[in-house]
């Protein structure tokens, strides 16, 4: 079978040039990163179904970042390769903006987008009294690469919990992963695309809660 594949493979190669057998290439791959990317961003399925949140107006919101790792690598050991990519400018406003902005402008996008998706049926909010808290867990972020029309997209790995008031988790998710929208017009900086991660996580979980809440 692999012979096959190849005899075919070298029958396409002499067909067109080694140039545009590489665009080729380009093309595939780049259509092959958005089919992926519509797929992961379906909405989360929770379970068993919260159904409990029928009539809820209120939902409390909770973030753990504690030992979250970005591709893989501890957040201190991924601040000192991107150190050292950079320049002494560089890296003064690369640390600035991201010790001013992470995480607090992720989990505002993710909020933000949760409630659009909820229509004004309920809202979430971090620090509220409501009975019912969406405690999400961020286990890995990639944070992507631009690279014009062949940019790679951010995404998160993470894991959702709804817990009551008594700290019993009533509703979960496995962990999932979810990539940011594959318009590379948007991917340029990596803290954007980290944000529209999150932004596609937030609509997400509305997507998923809205059909029990309304």
């Amino acid at each position: 079978m692999r012979k096959a594949n190849n005899l075919i493979l070298q029958k396409f190669k002499n067909r067109f040039n080694l140039r545009n057998f590489s665009k080729i290439k380009n093309i595939i791959a780049t259509f092959f990163v958005l089919i992926v990317t519509m797929t992961a961003i379906s909405a989360q399925k929770f379970s068993p179904k919260p159904t409990f949140l029928s009539g809820q107006k209120e939902l409390n919101v909770s973030f753990d970042f504690e030992d979250i790792t970005f591709d893989g690598k501890s957040q201190e050991a991924y601040i000192d390769d991107k150190l050292n990519e950079k320049t002494e400018e560089e890296i003064e406003t690369w640390l600035k903006e991201w010790n001013n902005e992470f995480p607090e402008r992720f989990k505002t996008a993710l909020i933000e987008c949760v409630n659009k998706e909820f229509k004004g049926k309920t809202i979430i909010s971090e620090n509220s009294n409501a009975e019912y808290t969406i405690y999400i867990k961020c286990i890995d972020i990639d944070p992507g690469k631009f690279a014009g029309p062949f940019s790679k997209p951010a995404k998160i790995v993470s894991q959702i919990n709804i817990v009551n008031s008594e700290g019993e988790v009533v509703s979960t998710t496995k962990k999932e992963k979810t990539y940011c929208d594959n318009d590379f017009a948007k991917m340029a900086t990596e803290m954007r695309r980290i944000e529209i991660a999150f932004d596609d996580l937030g609509e997400n979980i509305g997507e998923a809660l809205y059909k029990f809440i309304k």
